[in-house]
């Protein structure tokens, strides 16, 4: 392991599997404090033919990783949903895609993936709290 950055962290050796419930695609690895959180696309199909985000957290980049349940639910116009949170002057947010976005008459849909963010927070225990996908995004910009 190298240290990059503060939070930056390089790894140097064999791929390593994390086996996660539902995992399909898309991991985001993210630390807030102490914990780790890995973000990723995760389908059940018994719930749901879309996929959604689900999370894990780890007190080490390492592991061991538990996982922790879904962050929100699957995209507006899409089967596919992919994570990315970042902290920004304080606040969290969660980026995501839909497949809403029209350009012209052409109607949007999963080939034409949009960005979408939403505010993110956590609770006491550093969970994140389950996060409402909106028309309208974060208004006012920060």
């Amino acid at each position: 392991i190298a240290k990059l950055a503060p939070d930056m962290i390089s790894f140097d050796g064999p791929i390593r599997q994390i086996d996660l419930p539902d995992f399909e695609e898309g991991p985001w690895i993210f630390r807030r404090g102490d914990i780790y959180y890995l973000a990723y696309a995760s389908m059940d199909k018994t719930i749901s033919p879309d996929e959604r985000i689900s999370y894990a957290t780890a007190t080490s980049i390492e592991g061991p990783w538990t996982w922790r349940g879904e962050i929100t639910g699957s995209a507006a116009n899409s089967f596919t949903i992919h994570p990315g949170v970042v902290e920004f002057k304080g606040k969290w947010y969660l980026f995501y895609h839909i497949g809403t976005l029209d350009i012209g008459s052409l109607k949007g849909g999963l080939g034409r993936r949009a960005v979408a963010v939403e505010e993110m927070h956590f609770d006491e225990n550093g969970l994140i709290l389950p996060v409402t996908q909106t028309e309208q995004g974060i208004l006012p910009l920060p």
